[in-house]
């Protein structure tokens, strides 16, 4: 197997965008730890959701950000959502990844062909969303005009 291929340095505006990360990801866990204390209720793993605005996607330093919090004992894992095998790659180069999220259901099966095997690789767990096909198979939308004009699906 082919290896993570390095990250070239960030430049000014990918910095910055580093750097509001950091401060937004200590403030939103200084919130997560002060409800922690009011009701008891800690969080075990935070997911990357969405790529950082002004960062390219699946920068390694923003899991370098998250994994110094691992370190520090303020969250216990991470995940990915909607990642490639790329950036899985990269971003487990850096520091283990737990899970990732992605759509899997009998509409979309497409991480059986390289997801699911390079997440067994890794060691990595899946969390499918949408199994039912995002309520086509649960009986909700009964036909194309139960959905707004503006639905991508």
């Amino acid at each position: 197997m082919s290896k993570a291929k390095p990250h070239r340095p960030l430049n000014a505006a990918e910095y910055k965008a580093l750097a509001e990360f950091r401060y937004q990801l200590r403030r939103f866990l200084r919130n997560m730890e002060e409800h922690a204390r009011e009701t008891g209720h800690h969080p075990q793993q935070y997911q990357l959701l969405l790529a950082i605005r002004g960062l390219p996607r699946g920068q390694a330093p923003t899991i370098g950000a998250l994994a110094e919090l691992v370190a520090e004992g303020k969250i216990l894992h991470i995940g990915l959502s909607e990642a490639g095998p790329a950036t899985i790659r990269r971003a487990h180069a850096v520091h283990p990844i737990a899970a990732l999220q992605t759509e899997y259901s009998l509409w979309t099966r497409d991480p059986e062909v390289a997801l699911l095997p390079l997440l067994r690789e890794l060691g990595i767990g899946f969390v499918p969303y949408s199994p039912l096909g995002h309520g086509f198979l649960t009986g909700t939308i009964r036909s194309s005009e139960d959905l707004a004009d503006d639905d991508l699906l």
